[in-house]
Protein backbone atom coordinates (compact mmCIF):
# COMPACT_ATOMS: atom_id res chain seq x y z
CA UNK A 1 0.00 0.00 0.00
CA UNK A 2 2.88 2.31 0.85
CA UNK A 3 4.73 1.70 -2.38
CA UNK A 4 1.23 2.03 -4.64
CA UNK A 5 0.96 5.40 -2.31
CA UNK A 6 4.11 6.70 -3.35
CA UNK A 7 3.74 5.50 -7.34
CA UNK A 8 0.61 7.73 -7.16
CA UNK A 9 1.88 10.54 -5.28
CA UNK A 10 4.90 10.65 -7.79
CA UNK A 11 2.46 10.50 -11.12
CA UNK A 12 0.72 13.36 -9.70
CA UNK A 13 3.19 15.33 -8.57
CA UNK A 14 4.57 14.49 -12.60
CA UNK A 15 0.92 15.50 -13.93
CA UNK A 16 1.08 18.68 -11.58
CA UNK A 17 4.26 20.16 -13.14
CA UNK A 18 2.57 19.53 -16.87
CA UNK A 19 -0.80 20.83 -15.51
CA UNK A 20 1.32 23.99 -14.26
CA UNK A 21 3.13 24.61 -17.79
CA UNK A 22 -0.14 24.26 -19.30
CA UNK A 23 -1.46 27.21 -17.46
CA UNK A 24 1.36 29.57 -17.86
CA UNK A 25 0.76 28.77 -21.30
CA UNK A 26 -2.56 29.61 -21.23
CA UNK A 27 -1.91 32.85 -19.42
CA UNK A 28 0.71 34.04 -21.86
CA UNK A 29 -1.43 33.39 -24.45
CA UNK A 30 -4.37 35.82 -22.90
CA UNK A 31 -1.82 37.79 -22.42
CA UNK A 32 -0.50 38.43 -25.53
CA UNK A 33 -4.10 38.46 -26.85
CA UNK A 34 -5.15 41.28 -24.62
CA UNK A 35 -2.07 43.37 -25.56
CA UNK A 36 -3.14 42.89 -29.82
CA UNK A 37 -6.44 43.56 -28.52
CA UNK A 38 -5.19 47.36 -26.74
CA UNK A 39 -2.81 47.40 -30.06
CA UNK A 40 -5.38 47.06 -32.57
CA UNK A 41 -7.65 49.64 -30.12
CA UNK A 42 -5.28 52.30 -29.83
CA UNK A 43 -2.74 52.24 -32.79
CA UNK A 44 -4.79 50.37 -35.48
CA UNK A 45 -8.55 51.74 -35.16
CA UNK A 46 -7.13 55.66 -35.07
CA UNK A 47 -4.92 55.24 -38.07
CA UNK A 48 -7.45 53.43 -40.39
CA UNK A 49 -9.84 56.55 -39.13
CA UNK A 50 -7.15 59.28 -40.07
CA UNK A 51 -6.84 57.17 -43.33
CA UNK A 52 -11.11 57.47 -43.60
CA UNK A 53 -11.13 60.96 -42.86
CA UNK A 54 -9.12 61.71 -45.56
CA UNK A 55 -12.02 60.82 -47.95
CA UNK A 56 -10.40 59.11 -50.43
CA UNK A 57 -12.44 56.68 -53.01
CA UNK A 58 -12.97 53.14 -51.56
CA UNK A 59 -15.95 50.68 -51.95
CA UNK A 60 -18.28 51.91 -48.92
CA UNK A 61 -17.91 47.77 -47.59
CA UNK A 62 -14.38 48.88 -46.51
CA UNK A 63 -14.98 51.64 -44.54
CA UNK A 64 -13.53 50.45 -40.75
CA UNK A 65 -16.68 49.49 -38.72
CA UNK A 66 -15.17 49.35 -35.38
CA UNK A 67 -18.19 47.40 -34.08
CA UNK A 68 -17.32 44.84 -36.87
CA UNK A 69 -13.81 44.94 -36.54
CA UNK A 70 -13.08 44.86 -32.74
CA UNK A 71 -11.58 41.98 -31.34
CA UNK A 72 -12.86 41.23 -27.79
CA UNK A 73 -10.37 41.27 -24.82
CA UNK A 74 -10.51 38.03 -22.54
CA UNK A 75 -10.91 39.06 -19.02
CA UNK A 76 -10.20 35.46 -17.23
CA UNK A 77 -7.39 33.91 -16.51
CA UNK A 78 -6.70 30.10 -16.45
CA UNK A 79 -7.14 28.81 -13.05
CA UNK A 80 -4.79 26.89 -10.78
CA UNK A 81 -5.12 23.05 -9.53
CA UNK A 82 -6.10 23.67 -5.79
CA UNK A 83 -3.29 20.74 -4.31
CA UNK A 84 -5.07 19.01 -1.37
CA UNK A 85 -1.99 17.27 0.45
CA UNK A 86 1.88 17.87 0.06
CA UNK A 87 4.82 15.23 0.05
CA UNK A 88 5.47 15.80 4.22
CA UNK A 89 1.98 15.07 4.49
CA UNK A 90 1.42 12.10 2.64
CA UNK A 91 4.60 9.84 3.98
CA UNK A 92 5.08 11.00 7.52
Amino acid sequence: MVKASRVLYERVSTFMAHYKRITSGLNAAVKAHNDAVSSFESRVLPAGRAVEELKLPVATDKILDGEKLKPVQIDELARDVTVIAKKEDLFD
